[in-house]
């Protein structure tokens, strides 16, 4: 299972990326929306877990436009936030959103996402 983390803080994007290395998923990284939707067209990741709030293009913008793709609308998004606002949340489920990972998280809160999508 490949799974794409798009994050602008470096030390959360390795953290996410060890925490699913070790436990034998493949991973593939971005460091801005950009790039991330990029990656995720050229790489067609299962899962996507994306940062909400990034400089030039926040996730809310990146989910935007990988929703309106055939070729990644499918893809399960989970938001990673530290903002727990109600509106916050529901913008996100709405625009298609899975999931919100909210930060700081424990590795047994990915893993339990994962299996639920699975």
């Amino acid at each position: 299972m490949l799974v794409l983390i798009i994050e602008d803080d470096p030390h959360i994007r390795n953290n996410i990326i060890e925490i699913l290395q070790f436990e034998g998923y493949d991973t593939v990284s971005a460091s801005n929306g950009k790039d991330g939707i990029q990656t995720a067209l050229s790489q067609s990741p299962d899962i996507i877990f994306c940062d909400l709030m990034m400089p030039h293009m926040d996730g809310y913008e990146v989910l935007e436009i990988l929703k309106s793709s055939p070729a990644t609308q499918n893809i399960p998004f989970i938001f990673v936030t530290a903002r727990t606002e109600t509106e916050t949340i529901q913008k996100g489920m709405e625009m298609g959103a899975f999931d919100f990972l909210l930060k700081p998280f424990k590795a047994e809160t990915i893993f339990k996402m994962l299996k639920s999508i699975t």
